[in-house]
């Protein structure tokens, strides 16, 4: 049924209430895309321009269309999925279609967002940097959106540890904004990451965007962390969802007179967010509600034998796929054991272009 979703997410004058309609109507994507008549539309409550649309959209190469979104590694995740995060059905407007790219969605369990203002400072970047590092010493994912500022240092702080991190984006999955990110998410899905969207490829970012994005990434994590923003950010809609959602948000202050802490302090004023001024904070908070983690303990990359150990050597110093390493190492039988194995220990990892890269310095 989520193929029919995305052909209606595609046809002009789409809309979520829309959607609704038809969803609720029909119960059935396939049957109201192949086969409902225009009377049936209007008894859904469908207007006339969007029936005409609809009826017009029919005559695409569906096939066509699906397979451009496989030839981009994007898969369809409906409500009925498995990795549909259970999370966004408890929200407003629960997504009927999710895009991903990279790692499934139901391998990210333990959550944090870190989320903040894009005009950040230098001190508030290293900050996000250093705790969403540590923080994936304890196998926690990073969840944020993508964005320049403290969105862009937790991503990359959890790249660094080695840990997951997901970005959500505000716009098409193909479309990454901003445009300067692309490399960052790149990195992202090489690291085991994800990338995901309620918009279909080709959608550019609407203002009302970034708030519905905010909801997703208040939903799919159990803490929220503000670490700078002013009093219009749109980290305090992140909390506000949130804190609806009956989810912990922590921020940390700032001195009166820095614009970066006054969305911050004006949380923590109202009771709305825990105070935190270390890591040793959200550590305790989180061991408060049982939701520590485990810390990973590093790979020992001596315990591999000597066929273990080239095959680690080739992927380090050139991105390969799994055909170029049978054509280069005679034991094929083992490369697909060995492959296995360095994959399971997380010493390396498929990028998005199916090519194996070392993960682990």
């Amino acid at each position: 049924m989520k193929e029919y979703i995305h052909l209606f997410k595609l046809v002009r004058g789409n809309s979520y209430e829309k959607l609704s309609k038809i969803n609720k109507f029909f119960d059935n994507w396939q049957y109201a895309w192949e086969k409902s008549k225009y009377l049936e539309f209007k008894k859904a409550g469908l207007d006339e321009d969007f029936i005409k649309a609809i009826l017009e959209a029919r005559k695409w190469d569906k096939s066509k269309l699906l397979d451009d979104l496989w030839s981009k590694d994007i898969f369809l995740i409906d409500q009925k999925s498995e990795e549909y995060n259970q999370n966004f059905k408890n929200i407003s407007k629960p997504p009927f279609l999710i895009y991903r790219k990279g790692e499934n969605l139901k391998n990210f369990t333990n959550n944090i967002a870190i989320v903040g203002m894009r005009k950040a400072s230098i001190q508030g970047e290293k900050l996000t940097y250093d705790i969403s590092k540590k923080l994936s010493d304890y196998e926690f994912t990073i969840i944020s959106g993508l964005a320049f500022g403290i969105d862009a240092a937790a991503h990359q702080g959890a790249i660094k540890g080695k840990g997951k991190t997901v970005g959500i984006l505000a716009s098409g999955i193909d479309r990454i904004t901003p445009t300067a990110h692309n490399s960052l998410a790149e990195n992202i899905l090489i690291n085991g990451g994800s990338i995901i969207s309620e918009y279909p490829p080709g959608s550019l970012v609407g203002k009302h965007h970034f708030i519905e994005r905010n909801r997703l990434i208040a939903a799919m994590s159990h803490t929220t962390i503000i670490v700078e923003a002013d009093q219009k950010s749109g980290s305090l809609i992140t909390a506000s969802f949130a804190l609806e959602q009956g989810k912990e948000v922590l921020a940390f202050p700032a001195d009166p007179g820095r614009i970066q802490g006054r969305g911050c302090n004006k949380l923590i004023k109202k009771g709305e967010a825990q105070l935190i001024d270390c890591f040793a904070d959200i550590e305790q908070s989180i061991r408060d509600r049982n939701l520590w983690g485990k810390e990973r303990k590093p790979v020992n990359l001596t315990i591999l034998d000597d066929f273990e150990q080239n095959i680690v050597r080739e992927i380090a110093n050139h991105k390969y796929s799994t055909n170029d390493l049978l054509n280069i190492f005679e034991n094929k039988e083992k490369v697909y054991e060995v492959l296995s194995k360095l994959e399971i220990e997380g010493i390396i990892i498929r990028n998005s272009s199916l090519l194996w890269q070392k993960t682990i310095d």
